[in-house]
């Protein structure tokens, strides 16, 4: 960039179909992430049950973004508080934390840079 002022910033702040796919579509999704990690503790009706239910309030099409997925997740939130707890698992940690991505109002990524060699002159 030559200037390093010219830089882009290190961050790039997720809005509109880019909040909705890290959050609540996609590989890598927090949605599809907490899906991988309770799939070993909860029955495979439940977990199939939990998919539909959660294609249903997929907050993609919405006029209001940001105000859906809120809701969205404070739906999965109640879902997870409902499901029932052995003792080899709990949900309410799970629960909590989408509880604090319902209220949180600007989610970031790291901007991917190229890579360079970095030559000293002598």
């Amino acid at each position: 960039f030559g200037d390093p002022k010219n830089a882009p910033p290190p961050l790039v702040r997720l809005t509109g179909r880019s909040l909705v796919s890290a959050i609540w579509k996609g590989e890598g999704s927090l949605v599809d992430e907490l899906l991988q990690s309770i799939e070993h503790h909860v029955d495979e009706d439940v977990l199939t049950d939990l998919k539909d239910k959660i294609r249903l309030h997929d907050p993609s099409d919405s006029e209001d973004i940001e105000g859906d997925i809120r809701n969205s997740l404070l739906w999965l939130r109640d879902e997870l508080r409902t499901l029932s707890c052995t003792y080899k698992c709990r949900h309410d940690a799970a629960a909590d934390l989408i509880h604090m991505y319902a209220y949180t109002k600007c989610f970031f990524r790291a901007r991917v840079s190229k890579s360079f060699l970095s030559f000293s002159q002598s």
